[in-house]
């Protein structure tokens, strides 16, 4: 060693022989090396110096000084803190300088992980702390009152993650097969209800293909259901757990109640019910209103500028069988049927059921590159959900989608206007619901459509008339003004006209 200048301490080494070196051959090579030969290895540096052939055995020594650490009776008392502590100070270097120079086995690895997981485990036992316990049960609260909003479903657990409306988890059935929701989504389409058929029930594959999926977003999302917006609020979420004391507080009371005192509250809900169905649909938006000369004035749809297309959409749902009709129809500013389409789908709730139609708006304006358009529809949440960029819990799949493709169309607008001015549209999702529309209806529209188009023109034509009457007149009545904007200026929501007419009923038992 005298080229590096460094020199064997002798007396802190030693020989380690073979079985098959002779015995003359061990003193011969002692007495040149002047050091001694052991027949019990000893560890150098916390290492063995003889490694035999199983390598798991020989680091067992290892695993046992980790383990001792861990099982000791001062660390059964460490909260998770410091058992965090505990493993990133202590335990960690343990194997700092045995990984350095040596290449562990990954099952060994393996081994060691699963002792530490073992120790690091999160769950609730006798010996964690009282903070930690409420951390625990708040996570837990928000997993059991949350819902995830689907999009590519890659994130979400089928049968351990609340998703499905009315229902906390799907369990356990049919775990080995399938696991996210993504396996039950074909993509671009939307749920593939043949398989959904295969694994559940009647009844769960019916509440699962009603839930609202984003066709663009990939993102899964996880929304509060107590707040129209989805977002959690310690507010609503105090009010939800004291809503479930509440609940437990009346189930015991319920017990002790009479026959008598049921049937008064089931006889109170159906007539509530009654009420509710007797005085559905109507709105102050129905109502003709009074004119400055105390006129009846009724509201019609206003053609946009020459530049500009209209597209108006409208929606149905049927709340008993969850089905529901939609239509988009694209005019020009003479009041002509450019386009459109219908369709026919399932979902949760009339607000759903407006916003897949005008989410059906946009995409048919993106595939047909119609960049210069107005978007109008009569829902009115659904439009100052859009305004305000502000998701509805119930639609957050398909309203987050809709903020996206406007995103990706500035020059589209969005306006909402009474359901009067909305007829044409109403009238063919009403046909559609009841399969009366022909195939052809965009080139040969049903004659109560070609009536209703006709009616919006003559009224539109005679606004224009009679602003021009008020112009020789001096009378510069702004409402006029504004209706005389048909081939320039933006067109405002709503129009009033001096000439009454009836309002389009419902189909069926849609509830539009």
């Amino acid at each position: 060693m005298e080229a590096s200048g460094q020199r064997i301490n002798t007396e802190n080494s030693g020989l380690i022989f073979g079985s098959q070196v002779s015995i003359q051959r061990r003193v011969n090579i002692e007495e040149i090396t002047e050091m001694a030969s052991w027949e019990d290895p000893r560890r150098y540096l916390g290492l063995l110096a003889r490694w035999g052939r199983s390598k798991n055995r020989a680091l067992e020594w290892i695993k046992e000084k980790i383990l001792d650490k861990m099982q000791g009776w001062k660390e059964k008392l460490l909260n998770q803190v410091g058992k965090e502590v505990l493993i990133k100070v202590v335990i960690q270097a343990i194997l700092t300088y045995a990984m350095k120079v040596i290449k562990f086995p990954k099952s060994f690895c393996k081994r060691i992980e699963a002792a530490i997981a073992s120790l690091q485990e999160a769950g609730e036992g006798r010996n964690e702390s009282w903070i930690w316990k409420s951390l625990l049960e708040g996570r837990n609260f928000l997993r059991r009152k949350g819902r995830w909003s689907v999009r590519s479903g890659m994130e979400i657990d089928i049968w351990e993650d609340n998703w499905v409306a009315r229902i906390d988890k799907l369990g356990r059935c049919g775990e080995g097969r399938i696991r996210r929701v993504s396996e039950l989504i074909k993509e671009g389409e939307g749920w593939d209800a043949n398989r959904i058929q295969d694994l559940f029930s009647r009844n769960i594959a019916e509440l699962i293909t009603r839930i609202p999926i984003s066709l663009i977003n990939k993102k899964d999302y996880f929304v509060w259901p107590d707040r129209i917006d989805g977002q959690y609020s310690v507010r609503s979420g105090y009010c939800s757990a004291k809503e479930k004391d509440t609940k437990e507080e009346i189930k015991l009371s319920k017990a002790s109640t009479s026959q008598n005192l049921r049937e008064v509250i089931i006889n109170a809900e159906h007539l509530a019910t009654e009420y509710h169905n007797a005085t559905r649909g109507r709105s102050t938006n129905n109502i003709p209103r009074a004119g400055r000369n105390g006129e009846k004035k009724r509201i019609i749809w206003r053609p946009p500028p020459q530049n500009r297309l209209k597209v108006n959409t409208d929606a149905a749902f049927h709340r008993e069988t969850g089905t529901a009709a939609s239509t988009v129809v694209i005019r020009n500013w003479q009041g002509k049927i450019i386009t459109g389409t219908t369709s026919k789908f399932t979902t949760i709730s009339t607000l759903a059921a407006e916003a897949q139609a005008y989410r059906e708006a946009l995409i048919l304006i993106k595939n047909l590159q119609i960049v210069n358009c107005i978007i109008e529809t009569d829902c009115l949440p659904l439009v100052q959900a859009i305004k305000s960029r502000m998701p509805i819990a119930e639609t957050d799949a398909f309203i987050r989608d809709i903020l996206q493709l406007l995103d990706e169309a500035p020059d589209v607008g969005a306006t909402w206007i009474p359901r009067e001015g909305n007829k044409v549209a109403h009238q063919l999702e009403a046909m559609a619901a009841g399969n009366e529309l022909r195939q052809q209806w965009t080139f040969d529209p049903p004659n109560q459509v070609r009536n209703t188009i006709r009616t919006e023109v003559r009224f539109t034509i005679l606004q224009h008339n009679q602003w021009l009457q008020n112009q020789v007149n001096g009378d510069s009545d702004s409402t006029n003004h504004q209706g005389f904007q048909l081939e320039e200026g933006s067109p405002e929501r709503v129009e009033m006209e001096t000439v009454t007419g009836k309002k389009l009923k419902g189909e069926g038992n849609f509830d539009p």
